[in-house]
């Protein structure tokens, strides 16, 4: 890693084999110092960074998102783990992140590995094990330990004697701010009894990016609450072109 500080800027430049990382804090700057290197040998901008060394990165507005899951995940697989990484849509997000559930059976065991971008959570009815497999992790890189599980992809987790529970009371609270139904009475019914739906009465939607937005943020919420299934699946059936009714 090589630092050049100026009057008002820092240039930034990290080398590993035949790849070089360079940011700065104007992009002149970076163009400049891209110029006199290929001026001396040819370079092949790959544009954005979007991987290096086993670290992807993500830009969400005016922030940088570092996420090492490929690079746990391909460590989990050498411990014996089986798995894949998924996509994961928060709240209706189009924009998904990634999680991934790993697993491992030994012959009276079975520990669960379930990870969201720098958030992994382990389960395991032996504490032994699970403690194990921190270590290897620690072995590797640093963590820090949260303790008891409380809350984790939206969901919250409170425990009972013997039982745990599951809820997500504050992403419902955030789903009704966001549609701006806070204020709305309850009903009995997820649905109105006995009306039937349709894809032709009216005028299709413009946008339709809000109404599916909401429907995939209600479709996550079944996960707690599948008393509203039946309703989710029949506002899901007008994804493609929803009208002012559904």
């Amino acid at each position: 890693m090589f630092i050049c500080f100026g009057e008002s800027t820092t240039l930034i430049v990290l080398i590993y084999i035949d790849d070089i990382l360079i940011t700065g804090s104007t992009p002149t700057q970076v163009a400049s110092f891209i110029a006199k290197l290929n001026s001396v040998f040819a370079l092949r901008d790959l544009g954005r960074l979007t991987y290096f060394l086993g670290i992807k990165v993500s830009y969400h507005e005016d922030s940088i998102h570092l996420i090492q899951t490929k690079y746990v995940s391909d460590l989990l697989h050498e411990l014996g783990f089986k798995g894949s990484v998924l996509p994961f849509y928060s709240r209706g997000s189009a924009s998904p992140g990634l999680t991934a559930m790993f697993l491992c059976f030994g012959e009276s065991t079975t520990l669960i590995a379930l990870m969201y971008i720098d958030d992994i959570l382990i389960i395991d009815n032996s504490p032994t094990q699970v403690a194990s497999l921190v270590a290897k992790l620690n072995f590797v890189f640093v963590l820090r330990d949260l303790e008891r599980l409380t809350y984790f992809l939206d969901i919250e987790v409170s425990y009972h004697e013997d039982s745990i529970h599951l809820n997500q009371t504050k992403y419902v609270f955030d789903l009704l701010h966001r549609t701006t139904m806070f204020d709305t009475k309850p009903v009995k019914t997820p649905g109105a009894v006995g009306h039937n739906l349709s894809k032709f009465d009216g005028e299709h939607m413009e946008d339709a990016s809000h109404y599916r937005s909401i429907v995939g943020a209600l479709q996550y919420l079944t996960i707690t609450r599948p008393d509203i299934a039946f309703a989710v699946n029949k506002a899901c059936q007008f994804m493609q072109q929803p009208l002012p009714e559904n």
